[in-house]
């Protein structure tokens, strides 16, 4: 997809959302330039664009956009990196679009879910630490 289309389909949205047929996008574009433009229209926006464009932003890439031109950056981006098998073909489900799969514990079934606690935390290899008993436990025991 390339940028004018990715522009054109944003506008579509803006139009939606905002219910105002004159608002032309532009890179420098930013909610300050918007009447009406606040949290709420701002998820709107990002909601209808994810579903348009069938994918899923991080809130580390929502929190750096600063203008239209970041938005549109971060699509072209997410279609540079989606392979085009992926996005002519149905959208995943919403709940594992952009998750990475979870590595599994060698000799372990695919098929069968891992039951038990870790022995370690994957990120830091640091064994899980049990809550502080409560203050008042031991003298209800």
């Amino acid at each position: 997809m390339t940028e004018p289309e990715i522009y054109a389909a944003l506008t579509e949205i803006f139009h939606d959302v905002f219910m105002r047929d004159d608002l032309v996008l532009t890179p420098t574009l930013t909610a300050k330039d918007v009447p009406g433009w606040d949290s709420f229209k701002q998820i709107e926006i990002v909601i209808a664009t994810e579903e348009k464009f069938g994918m899923k932003f991080h809130t580390r890439e929502l929190d750096r956009l600063q203008n239209v031109g970041d938005l549109v950056a971060v699509v072209v981006a997410k279609f540079l990196l989606t392979p085009p098998a992926a996005q002519s073909s149905s959208k995943a489900p919403a709940a594992l679009s952009g998750l990475p799969e979870t590595p599994r514990a060698s000799g372990s079934s695919p098929s069968k879910p891992r039951t038990c606690a870790p022995r370690v935390c994957s990120c830091t290899g640091v064994p899980p630490r049990s809550p502080p008993p409560h203050p008042w436990a031991a003298a209800h025991r």
